[in-house]
């Protein structure tokens, strides 16, 4: 550190490595010496957003309506074609949830109504 006047802006030897020189701007030293290249750093290759399937929100809602059969049937049908789907899409897609929710409301609705029909026919 100098107590009385510092050199002017300039470029002057490396203090930190010899045989390069690197800019004084008259208080303090440049980041990089001088000669260095900055370069910007590669591109983030941003990866599109993941989108809901929507053969799995469907088979969540015409699981939860129910219809008669006709919902659950049509929720479990979709639910797997929305898990095979999902599973092929390499993660561009997603609502494996939905779909494993509606299967099994799916699959729960027949069997109630399956059991409403020996009921009901009994």
């Amino acid at each position: 550190m100098y107590h009385g006047s510092l050199p002017p802006a300039g470029y002057y030897p490396d203090p930190d490595e010899t045989g390069r020189q690197r800019w004084w701007d008259g208080h303090d030293w440049a980041t990089s010496p001088a000669g260095t290249v900055r370069t910007a750093p590669p591109p983030i290759e941003a990866r599109p957003v993941a989108t809901t399937n929507q053969y799995a929100m469907a088979s969540l809602v015409l699981s939860l309506a129910w219809i008669f059969f006709l919902g659950s049937l049509l929720g479990v049908v979709l639910g797997h074609v929305a898990m095979a789907q999902i599973r092929a899409s390499d993660g561009d897609e997603v609502g494996r949830g939905s779909a494993m929710i509606g299967l099994i409301v799916g699959y729960i609705g027949l069997a109630c109504g399956l059991l409403l029909l020996l009921i009901l026919a009994a």
